[in-house]
């Protein structure tokens, strides 16, 4: 029992709970730093970048009236820079552009199980 003692007197024993409390403190911070501040700022920006693009694809909507813009190019190569998926629809729900011909699958399969599911 004496030598149990001992061992946590001991400054290599200290040290070693010293650097533990440490580690375990530092992991914790990262964690709540993440969770708080990074996915506020990742929120923030996301929505930032498809509220611009929402702008530009509008922009390319007026001018493929007056200029012959291939809107469907245009918004393959957005959603590429991007890494988003659009999808265009009009009021009956019919699809009119999608970048992704998957993605209607995938909707349609998530909407079907928020409604039934």
């Amino acid at each position: 029992m004496k030598n149990v003692k001992n061992n946590f007197k001991s400054v290599r024993m200290r040290l070693f709970l010293t650097i533990c409390t440490v580690i375990i403190f530092i992991i914790v911070f990262l964690i709540m730093v993440n969770n708080i501040v990074l996915q506020t700022f990742y929120m923030y920006t996301k929505t930032k970048t498809i509220k611009d693009l929402y702008e530009q694809i509008n922009n390319y909507y007026k001018e493929s009236v007056t200029k012959s813009i291939d809107i469907e190019d245009e918004l393959k190569n957005i959603a590429v820079k991007n890494n988003i998926d659009i999808l265009i629809k009009e009021g009956n729900n019919a699809s009119v552009i999608t970048t992704n011909k998957d993605f209607l699958d995938i909707a349609r399969k998530n909407e079907y199980k928020y409604n039934y599911g």
